[in-house]
């Protein structure tokens, strides 16, 4: 679940309500800040950028750029 916080927005998981997307910023096209993993509990430089009204491209990089991956999560009903 995506929603704001302050004048950014966080994500959360849908069950744990863990706070997974953090204090995202928007930048151009996309939004930038920070990313959780939750299995391993480290907390990465994220982009997200809305590919169309129901799907979003998640990336977490870590080392700088280095290490990059991400996924494409689609909008539950």
């Amino acid at each position: 679940m995506i929603e704001p916080c302050g004048p950014n927005i966080c994500g959360f998981a849908e069950k744990s309500r863990e706070k997974i997307l953090i204090n995202m910023k928007p930048k151009d096209s996309k939004w930038v800040g920070r990313i959780h993993d939750p299995d391993g509990g480290g907390n990465y430089d994220s982009t997200i950028v809305l590919k169309n009204p129901t799907t979003l491209r998640v990336q977490g990089c870590a080392f700088g750029g280095l290490f990059c991956g991400g996924q494409t999560w689609k909008r539950i009903s």
